[in-house]
């Protein structure tokens, strides 16, 4: 089996309800790190569990951050020469 990493987002299950004032949806909110107060944007899917059960899943970050790129790889040859004998 592979490691597993949590990682920051969330988790919506249909509830199914008893009466009306219980919630539609309930899940889980996994934090890995501290988080500051204030807004945070979150984005959700719609996915479907091997048991064929639908459930929303999700993630969430701090308002406006944008992901960050992975760093390209330093070119040990820029110009391509390494091939002119001089």
């Amino acid at each position: 089996m592979s490691n597993f990493e949590p990682r920051q987002g969330i988790v919506l299950f249909a509830n199914e309800r008893q009466n009306e004032r219980q919630p539609v949806m309930r899940g889980i909110i996994t934090v890995t790190e501290a988080m500051a107060p204030g807004e945070y944007e979150v984005s959700l899917w719609g996915k479907v569990s091997k048991k064929g059960s639908k459930f929303w899943s999700g993630e969430f970050k701090p308002k406006g951050e944008r992901p960050q790129a992975a760093p390209k790889p330093v070119d040990d040859d820029p110009f391509g020469d390494s091939e002119i004998p001089f």
